[in-house]
């Protein structure tokens, strides 16, 4: 039956499953004198609780200072997820066992944002922007000998041939979310603010889900890649994490 038509005949569902939910502030080991390439822990000694880590908040408060007489600035603004950008990774550990990973979060964020939200839900990303000269004509990315997508996307930014481009970052969410496709950035934005390769490899063979699999990203370009130019590739895949509370037991699959 169509979800968005009341059924007045049918059964009400109660689910209470959760019957209780709070929100508790955790600080870390060490709070002051951090610097460059140190770790910061934050411990939740509870073995009997779930914990809800989609929910978290990570808050950071403190100054933009001027580095030339180390006064605060006035003017000073982050942009391109500022605050994410001070970490090279993130970990969510449990019972010594990672069961999520993030390496350079800042980016990954953005990657992320840019392809999952609509205009509404992307507010706080106004200023997390690129102005990049894209002038790569075909992307693959290869699973063993798999090639996804099969056929070459003839790419040309510089006449607007990019519109199979534009598709495949465009149905992301109805891929990912099983949700009604709104792209954040339109035609216009993508090409001169973001233009994000997306693939699809959620439909495999058989064979690739049985074992080992090795991943190569091609990318062609019309020009020489200029000097520095860092690429970066966010991979979203598939884990399973059983957990329970009372032995304190962590398996991924």
């Amino acid at each position: 039956m169509n979800a968005e038509i009341l059924n007045v005949l049918e059964q009400p569902i109660f689910d209470s499953a959760i019957v209780n939910f709070e929100k508790r502030t955790h600080d870390p080991y060490s709070s002051k004198n951090l610097n460059n390439n140190d770790e910061i822990h934050i411990s939740i000694q509870q073995q009997d609780t779930y914990t809800a880590p989609y929910f978290s908040v990570l808050y950071i408060r403190g100054r933009l200072c001027r580095a030339a007489d180390g006064m605060p600035s006035q003017t000073a603004t982050l942009d391109r997820m500022g605050v994410l950008l001070l970490f090279s990774e993130i970990r969510y550990v449990m019972n010594a066992e990672t069961v999520d990973k993030s390496r350079n979060p800042g980016l990954t964020a953005l990657m992320k944002g840019y392809a999952s939200f609509n205009q509404n839900e992307c507010m706080s990303l106004e200023n997390a922007g690129w102005s990049p000269d894209p002038h790569f004509f075909d992307a693959n990315v290869f699973l063993n000998s798999e090639s996804y997508p099969y056929d070459n996307l003839k790419i040309d930014f510089s006449k607007n041939f990019y519109v199979t481009l534009y598709d495949m970052y465009a149905q992301f969410q109805s891929s990912y979310y099983q949700k009604e496709n709104e792209p954040y950035l339109t035609t216009y934005t993508f090409k001169h603010l973001a233009p994000l390769v997306v693939v699809d490899c959620s439909c495999q063979k058989e064979v690739l889900k049985n074992g080992a699999v090795d991943i190569r990203l091609e990318i062609n370009t019309k020009q020489n890649i200029p000097k520095d130019t860092a690429a970066y590739c966010l991979i979203i895949h598939d884990k399973i994490i059983r957990y329970t509370p009372l032995t304190s037991l962590v398996r991924t699959y």
